[in-house]
């Protein structure tokens, strides 16, 4: 298949934290142009997070997108010039407090390659301890809650956990061989 050609580009909106691109592209099809928009936005890191007794260090936090509290595995930004892992290892010290002595990387998803061209990293944590105190940016509020990995499939199914993102996290968990504890 041929690349589309974009013809016009250029940068609508800048949001911070992503930035709307409005574009012009040809189709190698028809030959004739089409009008799109894609939002450019950093890539994204999230952890299956494990202590050394089998439970889950997760985070419960306001999300204005759902206007609700949700339960969901520590996920941040990545920083210009950061390494994805080090992105993990920073905001889960962050969110947390936990650090963790052995890390592997779980693999990586496209959010939403219809509009977006970023990649959320995911990583596995296994053997977090406390180490610090939690140290929220100004527009966070967090709380750390422990959960037995033996719960996570139900809190899947009754839509407890219910984050795309986190959901594919924990499935590629559960393709690397589920190491420190089952959740199934």
């Amino acid at each position: 298949m041929k690349a589309w050609e974009r013809v016009v580009d250029g940068v609508a909106e800048d949001y911070h934290i992503f930035k709307v691109r409005r574009h012009t592209a040809v189709s190698p099809r028809t030959g004739k142009p089409g009008r799109y928009v894609t939002i450019e936005a950093p890539d994204w890191v999230n952890v299956v997070a494990i202590n050394g007794d089998g439970a889950l260090i997760m985070v419960r936090q306001y999300r204005h997108g759902v206007d609700r509290y949700t339960l969901e595995i520590p996920a941040g930004m990545v920083e210009a010039g950061e390494d994805p892992l080090a992105a993990m290892q920073r905001e889960l010290a962050e969110e947390t407090g936990f650090v963790a002595d052995r890390w592997s990387r779980l693999g990586s998803v496209h959010p939403n390659p219809a509009y977006q061209g970023n990649v959320c990293h995911h990583f596995l944590a296994l053997g977090c301890v406390r180490a610090g105190d939690q140290r929220l940016d100004a527009g966070e509020d967090i709380t750390v809650e422990l959960v037995p990995l033996a719960d996570v499939a139900g809190l899947i199914q009754d839509g407890t956990l219910d984050h795309a993102l986190e959901i594919a996290a924990f499935f590629r968990y559960v393709l690397a061989g589920q190491p420190g504890g089952a959740i199934v």
